[in-house]
């Protein structure tokens, strides 16, 4: 069995002339990535990997919340291919994993992340809004075997204001 918790990067500044991976979080990404960590802690998660892109809101969402749940640095792999926004690579970069990881997170973005969701998914996500996680466990030994799933937890940063 397999299981990913896709979670989407939290809500990133406008306020400075950046380019885009280069935009950080807003006092409203930084609330709500403590919110979702203290909701994930509850769920007594034990993660094998976390994989994240390497867009600058996604490393620090990424950073906050897997400060709050104990997973060290040197479980985290930070991939530019990570930065996609339309779910093709992610499915791919899913499928290439290591068997040896069985729980893990991905950290990333939108629409890229509600497509997957909604594809390997069993419920119908609108849209995952930002710091918005959602865990899909899949019957399966194999990463490349990656299809439909059963999704077992939906979290989203309103639900806890």
């Amino acid at each position: 069995m397999k299981t990913v918790y896709f979670i989407r990067h939290a809500k990133s500044s406008w306020d400075e002339p950046v380019n885009d991976k280069e935009r950080g979080l807003n006092n409203r990404g930084y609330s709500d990535a403590k919110l979702i960590a203290n909701a994930l802690l509850k769920e007594d998660l034990s993660i094998d990997k976390v994989f994240c892109s390497t867009a600058k809101r996604a490393e620090i969402t990424c950073s906050i919340l897997t400060y709050a749940l104990g997973i060290p640095e040197n479980h985290i792999i930070y991939d530019d291919a990570l930065y996609d926004f339309d779910g093709r690579k992610i499915v791919e970069y899913v499928k290439d994993l290591s068997d040896e990881f069985s729980r893990i997170m991905i950290f990333g973005h939108n629409p890229a992340f509600t497509g997957v969701v909604n594809v390997f998914g069993d419920i119908s996500i609108q849209n995952l809004p930002t710091c918005g996680v959602v865990g899909i466990q899949f019957q399966i030994d194999s990463w490349l075997d990656f299809d439909q799933g059963k999704t077992i937890l939906k979290l989203v940063p309103k639900d806890f204001k």
